[in-house]
């Protein structure tokens, strides 16, 4: 019998990993990742398709705990047998408490989102 050696092999270095983690958190957060969204925007009953996309953000620190946070996303897909592209751009506020290694953060946004649906 085979034994998986990646699972054993993970499972012994994430405690390492975890405690070579500072207890501050970093001046500055950037993020980056796939979105799937389970229906589309037009709301017609027994249409909606679900869109694939995209997340980005990216934190600047202001004062104390306190971030100033700029966020876009974009998911695109088919709806009626037209195109959907959806992109918002976001910006805000971010206030973050440290908690040992651990962070707990409050968000307020406001922007603008796009949408074009073309057939």
């Amino acid at each position: 019998m085979r034994v998986p050696t990646l699972p054993f092999i993970a499972l012994f270095i994430s405690p390492l990993v975890l405690c070579a983690q500072p207890e501050i958190s970093a001046p500055y957060q950037i993020y980056g990742g796939f979105a799937h969204l389970s229906n589309s925007f037009n709301g017609v009953p027994g249409s909606q398709r679900p869109l694939n996309g995209w997340n980005s953000a990216v934190a600047f620190p202001l004062w104390h705990n306190l971030r100033l946070k700029i966020d876009a996303s974009g998911y695109y897909g088919n709806n009626l047998g037209g195109p959907q592209h959806v992109i918002s751009i976001l910006t805000g506020v971010q206030y973050e408490w440290s908690l040992r290694k651990e962070g707990l953060f409050v968000q307020a946004l406001i922007g603008d989102v796009g949408s074009l649906v073309s057939g």
